[in-house]
């Protein structure tokens, strides 16, 4: 069996995002004035630098074909730079829509 190494290193920050991402699927329809430096997960590549942060809103077909407007908040909007949009679950639930991740439903 391998053993982990678990060391903590004093002083060392780490960063976490929990946010959605838009992109051009979505239209920004206010922007906050503030902007973040996105960090990849790993150090092979560069941050992306002062992305928007924003309401935005896209239009969805249901299963009944009826058309719904999705409005959401705070979310970083990439537009064409990112392939698709990013739909946080935890801060769905936050803004309360319902959100049923399990897979075994």
């Amino acid at each position: 069996m391998t053993e982990i190494k678990n060391k903590t290193v004093d002083g060392f920050v780490g960063r976490n995002a929990d946010t959605s991402c838009a992109v051009a699927n979505w239209k920004a329809i206010e922007l906050t004035g503030l902007t973040c430096d996105v960090s990849p997960f790993t150090q092979d590549y560069d941050a992306v630098k002062d992305v928007p942060v924003a309401t935005c809103a896209t239009a969805v077909a249901d299963e009944s074909g009826e058309t719904i407007i999705l409005v959401c908040h705070q979310m970083l909007y990439f537009g064409t730079s990112l392939p698709h949009s990013l739909l946080n679950p935890n801060q769905l639930r936050l803004g309360g829509t319902p959100v049923r991740d399990d897979p075994t439903q």
